[in-house]
């Protein structure tokens, strides 16, 4: 299976990783990565994450394991800030082709 087309990844995103809570409920970030070349799409749906809870969806991220740069391992404790807003991050779907993984589509959530 060809990659997705770079002309399609339009998008640049901020993961913030490393996120603390202080002791008066603070969030405090210690790592800033921008991921290039990835695509954004609005969504408005319902899913159920994996503590079993119903999470509105605001949009679906997509991250190409050959096009999206640089290489990077998400989890569901980042944010991603996008045009302003910071989205927490409900899921994360890895796909693959024959052999190996191809994409990512990670939901994401105001």
């Amino acid at each position: 299976m060809k990659p997705i087309p770079r002309k399609l990844l339009i998008h640049t995103v901020t993961v913030v990783s490393d996120i603390f809570k202080g002791t008066w409920g603070n969030e405090t970030s210690g790592t800033r990565t921008d991921i290039s070349f990835v695509r954004i799409e609005p969504r408005s749906e319902l899913v159920i994450d994996k503590q079993n809870r119903q999470v509105k969806l605001s949009g679906l991220m997509f991250y190409d394991c050959v096009n999206s740069s640089p290489a990077f391992k998400f989890s569901e404790s980042n944010k991603i800030e996008f045009h302003g807003n910071a989205y927490n991050i409900a899921f994360i779907k890895e796909l693959y082709d024959a052999s190996k993984l191809h994409h990512l589509e990670i939901g994401l959530a105001l």
